[in-house]
């Protein structure tokens, strides 16, 4: 069975990461972990609890007042549980909204990654806009947005 369980910093170097590899080159796993763990928001790590492995963590940090950014990472076997992973993703961000009183959700996804582009709109999200050279290796970003209870 797959849970929604509590997020630990111990979570993101455990995912054996699928189409991240462009906006997390170079970056130190353990290190993200940490920071993620330090930022204001809700986090949490989806589970196989039969296994204990991760499959997906993800939340939303907050930005300013009223404002939030959603991340996830994924594990390369997220594409088994795609639909649970996108309603978890869901349950966050409502539930980051609600607690922190946010009025607007936004995500950046590197052009280079079709596959997490595609999960956005299942997510409640649309494209506003296209950033160029967003991210570290020059890449564009594809900048979502989400208008919680709208």
């Amino acid at each position: 069975m797959i849970v929604l369980g509590d997020f630990s910093p111990l979570d993101p170097p455990a995912l054996e990461l699928r189409g991240f590899e462009i906006e997390l080159r170079g970056v130190d796993m353990y290190e993200l972990g940490d920071a993620l763990e330090a930022c204001p928001g809700i986090r949490r790590t989806l589970y196989d609890d039969e296994t204990g492995i991760a499959i997906a963590c993800g939340g939303v940090q907050i930005l300013s007042p009223g404002r939030g950014e959603a991340w996830i990472l994924c594990d390369k076997t997220v594409q088994d549980h795609k639909a649970i992973t996108i309603r978890s993703m869901r349950q966050v961000i409502a539930d980051t909204a609600s607690q922190w009183g946010l009025r607007r959700v936004e995500a950046n996804v590197h052009a280079l990654n079709p596959k997490a582009r595609r999960m956005m709109k299942p997510m409640g999200f649309t494209l506003e806009s296209i950033k160029p050279k967003y991210f570290p290796d020059g890449g564009s970003s594809y900048h979502f947005v989400l208008f919680p209870g709208e």
